[in-house]
C-alpha cells in the first residue's frame, strides 16, 4: 500500500464540490481495465421502501457505446473532475459547460501529456455514447419521480480541434460539453452532496475511489456506521464476485487504503440471523484533514457548499455562436453529400 500522498498547502487539504447524487448512489463505471471491451453492460436491481411505505422495484442497465466497452477507473476520475467545473465555472441556461482539457487534466492531478489529452476526450466521447436504461432506479428532483427512461449523462461533446478542422476558429481553446436534461434538473434542484475531491484523488485504488464516493452519500447527515449485504454491495460498485467470500476478498485493498487513510474507523463482517445473509458494517472515523502522513480530525460546523450559477455573459454568447455555426456547417456538409 503507498503512503498517503502529501498535500502542499493548507488550500489543498480539503476541496468540497456538490456531486449529482445518482450518479454516487448507482453502478456506472466497470472498475478494472481487465477485458474492458468485453464488458459490454453492467445490471442493477434491488427493492427500496419509499418515504410513503411503498415497495418500489428499481432495475438499472448501462450500455457501452458501440466497440468502446463501458466507462472505467479513468473515466470516472474524468467525471468527477467534470463537476468540479460545473461548480467552478456555472453553466447557462442552455446547459452548456465550457471547458478545458488542460484543466481537467490538472484536476486529476495527471500530467499534461498528449496520451493523458487523448484519453480524456475519448473518456467523454464514450460517456456522451453509454446508454442508462432506468426503470424507477434514477431521480429527477425536479418533477420529484423516479425515472423510467432511456438516458445519457451528456447530450453531446464539441472538440476544439475539431471545430478547427470544419473550418470554425473560436476564440481561445473551446470545448464544449451538453448536459443531458435530468442532469441539469437535478443540479437546478440540488439534487446534489459534497464530496471532498482532494481526499478522492489522493486514493489510488478505484475501488476505493467508488467505494469512497458511495459510503460518503450512506454517512451524510454524521452517521456513525452503516451496513449493507455483500451482495447487494457487489451489484453497486459493481464487482463481478458473487460468493461472499469472494466479495471480502475484493474488497479487501479498498478497505485497507480507506482505514490507512482514515475515512473508515473499522470494518465488521456479520451474518444476519433472520436471512442467514453476510453483510459488512462501516464505521466512520471523524471527518478528516490530511497533511502529508499526518491525519488530524476536523469537525465541521456551517461548511459552505458551492452551487452552479452562469458564466460570464461573453462566455455564454460565444457558445451560443459556436453552436449555432458548427450546426450551419453540419447542415452544409450533409446537403453536400
Amino acid at each position: 500500500m503507498e503512503d498517503i500522498k502529501p498535500l502542499k498547502t493548507p488550500e489543498e487539504i480539503r476541496k468540497i464540490i456538490q456531486v449529482e447524487c445518482n450518479l454516487e448512489e448507482f453502478p456506472y463505471f466497470r472498475l478494472s481495465d481487465k477485458k474492458a471491451k468485453s464488458l459490454a453492460e453492467i445490471h442493477f436491481n434491488r427493492t427500496i421502501k419509499t418515504l410513503e411505505g411503498i415497495l418500489l422495484e428499481q432495475t438499472l442497465a448501462i450500455k457501452a457505446p458501440g466497440n468502446s466497452g463501458l466507462p472505467g477507473p479513468f473515466d470516472q476520475d474524468v467525471l468527477i473532475a467534470i463537476q468540479e467545473q460545473i461548480n467552478t465555472k456555472g453553466l447557462n441556461n442552455e446547459k452548456y459547460l465550457h471547458f478545458s482539457l488542460y484543466k481537467l487534466i490538472e484536476i486529476m492531478k495527471k500530467n499534461h501529456s498528449g496520451w493523458n489529452y487523448q484519453a480524456v476526450k475519448e473518456s467523454i466521447k464514450r460517456m456522451v455514447g453509454t446508454t442508462i436504461v432506468s426503470e424507477n432506479a434514477f431521480y429527477n428532483k425536479g418533477i420529484k419521480k423516479h425515472l423510467t427512461d432511456i438516458l445519457h449523462l451528456f447530450e453531446r461533446a464539441i472538440f476544439y480541434d475539431e471545430c478547427k478542422r470544419k473550418g470554425l476558429q473560436p476564440e481561445f481553446e473551446f470545448n464544449v460539453l451538453t448536459l443531458s436534461e435530468w442532469f441539469l434538473a437535478n443540479l437546478k434542484a440540488h439534487y446534489t452532496k459534497p464530496l471532498d475531491i482532494n481526499f478522492y484523488y489522493n486514493l489510488n485504488l478505484p475501488t476505493a475511489r467508488r467505494l469512497y464516493r458511495w459510503l460518503d452519500k450512506k454517512r451524510y447527515g454524521d452517521k456513525k456506521s452503516f451496513y449493507v449485504d455483500l451482495p447487494e454491495l457487489a451489484l453497486t460498485m459493481p464487482l463481478s464476485e458473487r460468493y461472499p467470500s469472494d466479495i471480502r476478498r475484493a474488497l479487501e485493498p479498498a478497505h485497507q487504503e480507506l482505514l490507512q487513510k482514515k475515512f473508515l474507523k473499522k470494518v465488521d463482517y456479520e451474518k444476519e440471523k433472520k436471512t442467514k445473509q453476510w453483510r459488512v458494517v462501516y464505521h466512520f472515523s471523524p471527518k478528516v484533514i490530511f497533511m502529508g502522513n499526518m491525519t488530524q480530525p476536523q469537525f465541521q460546523i456551517g461548511l459552505d457548499q458551492p452551487r452552479w450559477q452562469s458564466p460570464p455573459t461573453h462566455i455564454q454568447e460565444e457558445i451560443k455562436s459556436l453552436i449555432q455555426k458548427l450546426g450551419e456547417k453540419e447542415e452544409k456538409l450533409k446537403s453536400e453529400t
